[in-house]
């Protein structure tokens, strides 16, 4: 009967007579296939000092390797499974692991079900699970993929295909074979950091073996050990993420009111700068030590004293060290600082007016971490503004830096509509200050804005600045920068991309520089930026009455003045009433004998649902079929209107809405009605997608 024991290097199997099975030859460290190469050589390994990570129970799981970016293949992994030195087999999991490692565990005092239902079980995401079984002829380092014969669940032998053209199956000894199974999973908030558990075992367990297959294996030296080989990898280059999920998902909220000194709130209060500045040492050392803070701790008295602190402190050292107190809280709290920031901006805008170095920087640096707080930039809209209305030029400065920066993490289509509209004609007109710091801090704000809405629109917001060449030119070259801030910002966020295994050439192609380049971002529509007006309260002089006379010239004059109002103002306002309005203009296009006073309906109709937009939308159903109708009408004075009016409407609403109307249109006897509906349809599906396309009619 045999046991097995592990020696300093290798897992041995140990007779009953007590004789050792010969030792493993160490592993060559000479594999090509990069993402499959041996985590450590094994020489080196033997020589190298362990190194531990905390796991489970206080105890230290030794770390087999920390230099694997790629996921082994099931080779490689019984490879270092089963030639793993014994000093770097763990009787435990590791926990809390958020770097790339692999670790060997003793698969009989650990198993994959206590890994995965551990603690930080939550945490993780199951992706697959896989079972292979590999064998080797020399029980060294040629283990290959074989296919197993089962018999109602057993194993009873494995073959491989030959590598010839012939094709030839090869039967493979039982006793040579492996099974792994492999569970794959990834971190639920960070998908791009992965686990791997693999459980490496004797496909047939010794007891089973015959005693002919017990001396084959005694004869070859194989060591039949149960191994799980856990590794932790990333799948692209540990960068900002990483760090951000080791110091912050890894890391338990803490309470740091207790940790503070007995006497802080007595040194903070006292007459001397020297031990109001060893208060706030205290705390920022507390801060730094305990990245998360505890969000079920109210910490407004103690950000509220810091606050006064940064505003009214006399001494430089102690506002600087306050500004550095609230970012800490900031990136502690993070959304959950969002109540404190409103409050803090104005106190922090107001110091920028400081030119000294010692106090700015740590300004600067608090300012941008408590904007990343806030839920919108339109939220400290106000004392934006105010800020860069301030005489001080240091303040203008700082807050239109500030601005920019926050701006360079906005991606286009979560832009501050209303902040940017509200912000733009401050910037432009300080693009005139008399401070060149001044200046250039405005229109580096205003290419952060361009790169966000497009070149037209931050034109249209600037008015008659928007003609001067020179600064035009300066807002696009600030506008390119900004787009390169925020691709960077984008790009610690996501993967590496792929490279071809074909490729061969040292110098990137044409797609690949292309695809480096940031992405224009698309044009912000410019309807978003322009002032709601008021039509109902601006109507044309007795147009209820003028809209009702017999005279056709009266009636047009009406129509011409409401299509004038409409032109002149894009956007309305989507509070007023409408619908008298809109009834009365489609009683004129359905009933109305004159041809120019229909066309001036169907223009105004056209107005309003481009004015109102989705507001709209409550009309449409009985405005649609009255514009079909009228489609009898061959000439253009009517038809091209009527055209640009459905246009107009179905953009208000969805093709599905209106689907029984345009059934109904189509079915008309009348050709000029089947055939502009026909139009109509084709219009309206070239500009949708596959998202977006009807699916019931």
């Amino acid at each position: 009967m045999c046991r097995f024991v592990e020696d300093d290097l290798f897992a041995v199997i140990i007779d009953e007579n007590g004789n050792e099975s010969e030792s493993e030859e160490e592993l060559s460290d000479t594999e090509e296939n990069q993402n499959n190469k041996d985590p450590q050589n094994l020489l080196r390994k033997l020589k190298m000092e362990v190194t531990t990570h905390p796991g489970k129970g206080g105890q230290e799981v030794p770390v087999y390797s920390n230099d694997d970016e790629h996921p082994l293949d099931g080779p490689h992994t019984i490879l270092h499974a089963v030639q793993c030195p014994k000093k770097f087999i763990a009787t435990v999991a590791p926990s809390e692991v958020a770097d790339t490692a692999c670790f060997v565990c003793d698969s009989n005092l650990v198993s994959m079900q206590m890994i995965e239902e551990d603690a930080d079980h939550i945490h993780w995401k199951q992706t697959m699970s896989t079972t292979h079984y590999y064998a080797t002829d020399n029980w060294k380092d040629d283990f290959y993929r074989v296919t197993p014969l089962m018999c109602r669940g057993v194993l009873r032998g494995a073959y491989r295909v030959g590598r010839d053209r012939s094709g030839k199956i090869q039967r493979v000894d039982i006793i040579r074979v492996y099974r792994v199974t492999r569970h794959f999973s990834c971190w639920k908030t960070v998908p791009v950091f992965h686990r791997v558990i693999s459980l490496v075992e004797a496909a047939l367990p010794y007891k089973q073996m015959t005693t002919k297959q017990k001396q084959l294996l005694k004869a070859n030296g194989n060591k039949l050990i149960n191994r799980l080989f856990i590794q932790y990898y990333w799948r692209f280059q540990q960068s900002v993420i990483s760090q951000k999920m080791s110091n912050w998902d890894y890391i338990d909220e803490v309470d740091i009111i207790p940790k503070l000194p007995p006497n802080f709130d007595e040194l903070r209060e006292s007459k001397k700068w020297q031990e109001r500045k060893e208060a706030l040492e205290a705390l920022l050392k507390v801060l730094t030590d305990n990245e998360r803070l505890s969000t079920k701790v109210s910490y407004a008295e103690l950000i509220g004293n810091i606050q006064t602190i940064l505003a009214k402190d006399a001494n430089i050292n102690c506002q600087a060290l306050a500004a550095k107190c609230i970012a800490k809280f900031a990136t502690g709290l993070r959304a959950k600082f969002s109540a404190f920031a409103t409050p803090l901006l104005p106190v922090i805008f107001e110091k920028m007016k400081e030119k000294k170095p010692t106090l700015r920087e740590p300004l600067v640096e608090c300012a941008m971490e408590v904007g990343r707080t806030m839920t919108s930039l339109e939220a400290g809209q106000e004392d934006v503004l105010a800020a860069l209305a301030k005489p001080n030029p240091q303040i203008k400065q700082q807050t239109a830096l500030f601005v920019a920066r926050q701006l360079d993490l906005v991606a286009p289509a979560k832009q501050p509509k209303g902040f940017i509209k509200a912000v733009v004609p401050v910037l432009g007109k300080l693009t005139g200050d008399a401070d060149q710091d001044v200046r250039e801090a405005a229109l580096q704000a205003l290419g952060s804005i361009q790169r966000i809405i497009g070149d037209k629109n931050i034109k249209s917001l600037l008015g008659d600045l928007g003609s001067d060449e020179t600064k035009i030119k300066k807002i696009s070259e600030f506008s390119d920068k900004s787009a390169a801030s925020y691709a960077e910002e984008q790009a610690k966020l996501a993967p590496e991309p792929s490279r071809p295994a074909a490729a061969t050439s040292s110098e990137p192609s044409a797609a690949a520089q292309s695809a480096a380049q940031p992405v224009e971002a698309a044009e912000a529509d410019p309807w978003d930026f322009l002032d709601p007006f008021d039509l109902l309260g601006k109507m044309p002089d007795a147009f209820d009455t003028n809209i009702e006379s017999k005279k056709w010239q009266e009636r047009k004059e009406a129509l011409e003045g409401l299509l004038q109002l409409l032109s002149a103002n894009p956007k309305l306002d989507p509070k007023g009433g409408y619908g008298g309005l809109v009834e009365k203009l489609q009683k004129v296009l359905e009933k109305d004998a004159n041809i120019n006073v229909a066309a001036l309906a169907a223009n105004c109709i056209a107005g309003l649902a481009n004015g109102l937009r989705s507001k709209f939308q409550q009309f449409a159903i009985s405005v649609a079929p009255i514009i079909f109708e009228k489609f009898k009408e061959k000439k253009p004075t009517l038809r091209d209107p009527l055209v640009a009016c459905i246009d107009a409407v179905v953009a208000t609403t969805s093709l599905e809405a209106l689907g029984e109307i345009v059934l109904a249109a189509l079915s008309k006897p009348n050709p000029s009605i089947k055939t502009q509906t026909d139009l109509f349809l084709k219009r309206t599906f070239m500009g949708l997608n596959s998202q977006t396309m009807p699916k019931r009619h």
